[in-house]
């Protein structure tokens, strides 16, 4: 997207709405939310209630809109704001600040992370990346492993059905909070991935995962706790509602 193709109102939000020079994520609850449509609108507004500060990656606004919620800040370079705009013009009455990135290098999913760390944030939750487009699924699990290490090589994914967890290798251990009886799986993001996973029905016992080869997909919650631990390469770890 063009900057001299936007919108006047679009330009003019930019230009008035920029960021506090101030402002400091750390600490904070953040949720940045993408652009996909299938997260039912309850979830979101389940999402959005728990968070702090509140992110949108273009279109991810207009998913804000439909819940009636307040975007703290929207990031990106706006080519789908830049069209629905046309037919929402008070768009931005729900927008507190808007950050422009013109750059073409990377999505607006990665914009939205880089952003976020630039102000402070260390842990953050992303939502609505579930849509009919898988190619950007795909990508945004993909963009959070590359981009993984600036949030201490773990992000949070708020799906329809449960959580995700995005996993960096890591000399710890990591335990997620579960119920027996959940669903649970571990994939791999990269090409080979060095896993350990407990407190499932099938533990994964220092496994070599690949997208070729060997995955823990439906397993199983055994306990109330389960502990992976990556030692090698990005894994997605799904957690499902019981």
């Amino acid at each position: 997207m063009s900057r001299e193709n936007l919108d006047p109102v679009l330009e003019q939000a930019i230009a008035d709405l920029r960021p506090s020079a101030s402002l400091s994520l750390a600490g904070k609850k953040v949720l940045g939310v993408l652009g996909g449509d299938r997260l039912p609108q309850a979830r979101l507004e389940e999402f959005v209630a728990g968070s702090e500060y509140v992110i949108a990656a273009d279109s991810g606004l207009l998913r804000l809109v439909t819940i009636g919620a307040i975007a703290d800040c929207v990031v990106g370079d706006f080519d789908s704001l830049n069209a629905a705009i046309q037919n929402h013009p008070s768009l931005f009455d729900s927008v507190r600040s808007v950050h422009a990135d013109f750059g073409q290098d990377d999505t607006d999913c990665a914009k939205l992370l880089r952003w976020a760390h630039s102000v402070g944030a260390r842990q953050i939750t992303l939502t609505c990346l579930e849509g009919d487009l898988l190619d950007h699924t795909l990508d945004a699990l993909h963009t959070c492993a590359r981009l993984g290490d600036l949030f201490e090589g773990q992000i949070r994914i708020g799906l329809s059905r449960g959580f995700g967890y995005v996993l960096n290798a890591s000399p710890n251990e990591r335990t997620f909070s579960t119920q027996p009886g959940a669903r649970v799986s571990l994939l791999p993001l990269s090409g080979e991935v060095q896993a350990s996973m407990t407190g499932t029905r099938w533990p994964v016992t220092n496994e070599t995962l690949s997208p070729t080869g060997f995955t823990s997909i439906s397993n199983e919650a055994s306990d109330d706790l389960l502990t992976v631990r990556i030692e090698a390469g990005s894994a997605f770890l799904f957690i499902g509602d019981r």
